[in-house]
């Protein structure tokens, strides 16, 4: 932000006031405001702004105890599913056009107690059903999709218009998006963070968590979003081991790779092992994801009249077809190797310290190939994109997908993701740190 302020500085004729605990005075927010509602007409990423209740947060985190909180002064915008005051909160389906929450959701409440701004609400693909959010634009790679479902908390991300976005993540929704939009993205531990005012997807599956530019910006989120994790400790001197499901991520595109094992290698530079591993089936993983997740999303939607339902975009219509064609029995078979594979994967953690692979399988598509909603498009690029992201919906792993450019080219960049055990969110969170050599 403050190097918008100095190319505008001229412009607006500002003298620079005092500053808060980012460095950042009233004329910085004042013209960071002016550029997010410029940004916006042509990303779409927000479906609301607050300029007015975020002018006075900005205000309150220039004086006294607010000045030391730990989100003091830190932009944020959420996602419209999640009851965020005073936004209407559609969750990206015209039958919420109406819902205006009277209180914040658990975790919008515990970052503005931490001294957060909020910015604004960003669209959702349509119920959170979708991976592409065709309505905004990806200000990055405009040619590429923006990923979804979480596809504005991405873009907002960034095109830098907040310096965090919360998302929700049910097969991928916030990796998916950080992936093509080349930024960090984090998948807590299921059950960690709050989904108290969250409009859910499916209420098992369904996990809230930050997307940023930064690793720090992300554990800064997660230390007010999972307070009762315990904070991490890497002084010990036990050597990290990295396990690669290589039979598995074969199918990957040889970019992604290539990439990984520069990944891999630089690992190995910094006396990280990394070992070869055994890995559950990924085609039994997604299918049993879709027929648990799409069977829960369709429960939700169960009180919805026929003219209703025919309101809801073709994603969500033809999801919900899926989910309510799924039988009692194939619904306990899928329950049952979910309990198996999470059994399975935990077991790996007694082996190595992490799992490695892509955040995607291929690149993200073409945003051309993407507008149409017909069902087999919509299904198609679904399949594509979780394939990687949605096996660890279903175990409950925390993940950090990452933006790896070790290839040079005009594509985006790379997307990693870094699994960890349950539970262990911040040792993840600052290894990664310290692999990416990013500053703590």
């Amino acid at each position: 932000m403050s190097s918008y302020r100095e190319a505008h500085k001229e412009d607006t004729g500002l003298t620079l006031g005092p500053v808060n605990r980012l460095g950042r005075s009233i004329e910085d927010y004042n013209l960071f405001f002016k550029k997010i509602a410029h940004s916006n007409k042509s990303l779409n990423a927000f479906s609301e702004i607050f300029e007015a209740s975020a002018i006075e947060e900005v205000r309150r985190s220039f004086e006294g105890p607010s000045r030391d909180l730990l989100l003091s002064g830190m932009l944020i915008a959420t996602k419209d599913n999640i009851d965020t005051v005073p936004a209407v909160c559609t969750a990206g389906l015209s039958i919420h056009k109406n819902y205006r929450p009277d209180q914040d959701a658990t975790v919008v409440s515990a970052i503005r107690k931490a001294g957060a701004i909020i910015v604004g609400v960003t669209r959702t693909h349509a119920g959170a059903y979708g991976v592409t959010t065709p309505l905004v634009q990806n200000p990055l790679f405009p040619d590429r999709i923006t990923g979804g479902s979480s596809g504005g908390s991405a873009a907002a991300v960034a095109a830098e218009l907040c310096d965090v976005a919360i998302g929700t993540d049910t097969g991928g929704s916030i990796r998916i998006p950080a992936a093509c939009c080349g930024v960090y993205g984090f998948k807590p531990t299921s059950g960690v963070v709050s989904l108290n005012g969250v409009r859910p997807l499916t209420k098992s599956y369904d996990h809230v968590g930050p997307i940023a530019r930064s690793i720090t910006n992300l554990s800064f989120l997660m230390y007010v979003l999972a307070p009762q994790l315990k904070s991490a400790s890497i002084k010990d001197k036990q050597k990290i081991c990295v396990g690669i499901p290589r039979k598995q991520i074969d199918e990957a595109s040889s970019t992604i790779l290539t990439a990984l094992d520069h990944f891999a290698s630089l690992l190995e530079t910094k006396g990280v092992a990394t070992k070869i591993i055994d890995f559950p089936s990924i085609d039994n993983i997604v299918d049993l994801h879709l027929t648990l997740s799409l069977k829960e999303a369709a429960d939700i939607y169960k009180y919805l009249t026929i003219s209703e339902l025919a309101t809801l975009p073709a994603i969500a219509q033809n999801s919900i077809e899926i989910g309510l064609s799924v039988s009692k029995d194939d619904y306990e078979r899928a329950a049952y190797s979910k309990v198996e594979i999470t059994k399975n994967i935990n077991c790996l953690f007694q082996d190595v310290n992490y799992l490695l692979l892509p955040t995607l399988p291929i690149e993200p598509p073409l945003r051309e190939e993407q507008d149409s909603e017909s069902r087999d498009v919509s299904v198609n690029t679904l399949n594509s994109l979780i394939r990687f992201t949605s096996p660890f919906n279903q175990t409950g792993h925390p993940v950090l997908a990452f933006p790896w450019a070790a290839v040079q080219c005009s594509h985006p960049p790379v997307s990693l993701q870094l699994v960890g055990p349950q539970y262990c969110d911040h040792m993840l969170l600052e290894h990664a740190q310290q692999f990416l050599n990013e500053s703590i």
